[in-house]
């Protein structure tokens, strides 16, 4: 049986809120697109998103019917995230978080991904990985 979209609403705040500790715990995330980069999706109102899935199993699964030559599961180290972060904003992208059969979790702006990131990490390992360091000072200057 298909989930009510108030089951799908429900299920999809959980994943969001899931996504940015277990991101921030692992140091790492995962998207979705080849070795030249990721491979942006576009929501429904034209806006484009980049999606991103806290493992590789989510990530994989989510695009197994729509595989072109060369995509793949991308990992994503936060300590390699940061650059990325200025080249979309300039990009004028968007944050696509945890999608599930086309659901996604939540949807960002690169500031409030970086901010939100930044806030699931506890008080207490803040200043002990660079990648923390570098969202933190970039998350002050994005537009």
């Amino acid at each position: 049986m298909p989930f009510s979209r108030l089951e799908r609403v429900a299920a999809n705040k959980v994943r969001d809120a899931a996504f940015f500790p277990r991101v921030a715990e692992q140091g790492r995330c995962f998207t979705w697109g080849t070795d030249e980069g990721i491979t942006p999706w576009e929501d429904r109102n034209g806006d484009t998103l980049l999606p991103f899935w806290p493992d590789e199993v989510s990530a994989s699964s989510e695009n197994q019917d729509d595989v072109e030559p060369g995509e793949k599961v991308l990992e994503r180290p936060l300590d390699e995230l940061g650059g990325s972060l200025r080249r979309w904003v300039d990009a004028d992208v968007g944050i696509a978080v945890h999608p599930v059969d086309g659901n996604i979790a939540g949807t960002y702006s690169v500031r409030e991904f970086a901010t939100r990131l930044l806030h699931a990490v506890p008080a207490d390992q803040r200043d002990s990985a660079q990648w923390v360091k570098d969202l933190a000072a970039l998350a002050r200057v994005l537009p």
